[in-house]
């Protein structure tokens, strides 16, 4: 929505952003806030390209489905 309508949208996103960074205790939400927040800073063309990209639903890792890589990675 915010490459839709960012004026309307853009003290919602800044205040979500700000919630996520200081009163989150999710790291994993954090990082991906603090990547969204940079990458929005940085490059608008990219984040809108990367937003708007099919994703691909994984059914199963490679190294599910292979014993021999997965006693490696271990």
């Amino acid at each position: 929505m915010f490459f839709k309508r960012a004026p309307e949208t853009q003290r919602l996103l800044s205040a979500l952003f700000r919630e996520i960074m200081t009163g989150s205790n999710d790291t994993d939400l954090k990082q991906k806030a603090v990547f969204l927040y940079r990458l929005l800073q940085t490059d608008l063309a990219l984040a809108e390209r990367i937003s708007n990209e099919q994703h691909t639903q994984f059914e199963q890792f490679f190294e599910d489905k292979n014993d021999e890589v997965r006693e490696r990675l271990f």
